[in-house]
């Protein structure tokens, strides 16, 4: 049996479609948590009614505290073999259960991860899937899938997790997090499996409203988070064997745009602030990953040199015109 854990918060405009497009699984062996997490809107009545309707939809309510804690709970409750979770305000197709269980025949396998469909409220689209079917160890053999899929690792949709690994491990996502939980929660799994499945399937439709997103709005406190997810993810390939020419590349792609937006994306800057940015100890490896950034030139020699009073005093000009 699999265990579907669906958080939910404020999402009565998305919700019916969310959930019945889990009743309407070809596959049957499943069960539903509805985790809502202090909802106001009329979501709670709307998880209560579809437990009416379906036996294997059941319903927790807490007060509000976050789509982590949610999540943890949901995992606490569940009875399945395997879990997977779902987003309120996203929807699922009716093969999405069933091919995500195509890959356990192999019961070496520990992780199913499928594609996703991205859809912007603009009503475009856009499909990330893997090209063909792969099964693939956390080895170095296999760094170039990895980083080809890394970003279906990033959350928790899309992919099929053992219960039996997240229990005898204590698994959880971070509750002290809103940035960077998911992947964090991902790693950590991957850190006691031994084979992941990768299948050429796009079953799960995943709502972008707009911009205004936990992953895109403004926080102080962003650069840090997103440079300590960056070290994570650094230790983790080494930990794999995987920090080679091909993970470095992509890893180090992924700085440059981290430290970019941490000097330009902040409202106030100050020089402490800057200062601390450029005393990122790994600025120095830039130099050999020049070309993988677009922006101007003089912004990527200034972030080299560790220019901090120099684009502290850009940002301050910048203001005042």
């Amino acid at each position: 049996m699999i265990s579907i854990i669906i958080p939910v918060y404020n999402v009565a405009s998305y919700l019916n479609r969310c959930v019945t497009s889990i009743i309407n699984q070809e596959m049957t062996n499943w069960e539903c948590i509805l985790v809502d997490d202090g909802s106001t809107d009329g979501s709670g009545e709307i998880c209560d009614h579809f437990s009416i309707l379906d036996p294997r939809i059941s319903v927790i309510h807490q007060k509000n505290q976050g789509v982590s804690i949610a999540r943890n709970r949901g995992i606490k409750e569940a009875k399945g073999e395997f879990i997977c979770f779902v987003d309120s305000d996203d929807w699922v197709s009716e093969k999405y259960l069933s091919d995500l269980t195509k890959g356990l025949k192999n019961e070496s396998i520990d992780m199913v991860v499928t594609g996703i469909n991205q859809e912007f409220s603009n009503h475009s689209s856009k499909t990330i899937k893997p090209n063909r079917l792969i099964q693939m160890k956390l080895q170095n053999e296999y760094t170039q899938v990895f980083v080809d899929y890394a970003e279906l690792f990033y959350g928790p949709v899309c992919i099929l997790y053992k219960l039996s690994i997240i229990k005898d491990h204590n698994l959880s996502f971070p509750e002290n997090l809103s940035l960077g939980e998911d992947m964090l929660f991902n790693l950590r799994y991957m850190n006691h499996i031994r084979m992941i499945m990768l299948a050429p399937y796009a079953n799960y439709f995943y709502r972008i409203q707009n911009s205004n997103t936990l992953m895109t709005i403004y926080r102080d406190d962003r650069f840090f988070i997103e440079y300590e997810l960056w070290k994570f993810r650094e230790e983790f390939l080494k930990k794999h064997r995987m920090w080679n020419n091909i993970s470095q590349e992509y890893m180090y792609r992924q700085l440059w745009g981290i430290v970019y937006n941490g000097i330009f994306n902040k409202r106030k800057p100050t020089i402490s602030y800057m200062k601390k940015i450029m005393e990122t100890k790994e600025i120095e490896d830039l130099k050999g990953y020049y070309e993988l950034f677009n922006t101007k030139p003089w912004i990527k020699k200034a972030i080299i040199r560790r220019a901090y009073i120099f684009f502290y005093l850009t940002r301050i000009i910048k203001q005042l015109l």
